[in-house]
């Protein structure tokens, strides 16, 4: 999901509650904007013992508890 706006980071956060893993891409919001996104998003993310990878600059995925985060990386990589 691709965040221009801050206030975009609520249908994130929706995409984690509904179990699904989610790859973040915030290259389009300036800096302080996208820390602001990122630690929200990361908030939520552990409120559901989830899990975070920073991929690169600008870009995090978030699994659930219950998604295996070293195949998850691997099966995004692939894509």
């Amino acid at each position: 999901m691709q965040l221009e706006l801050f206030q975009q980071v609520t249908q994130a956060v929706q995409i984690l509650w509904q179990g699904h893993l989610l790859v973040l891409n915030l290259t389009q919001m300036d800096a302080i904007q996208a820390q602001r996104a990122v630690d929200f998003v990361a908030g939520a993310n552990y409120s559901i013992d989830g899990q975070q990878q920073h991929l690169a600059p600008g870009l995090f995925l978030f699994a659930p508890k219950d998604v295996c985060l070293a195949k998850a990386v691997a099966e995004t990589a692939a894509l």
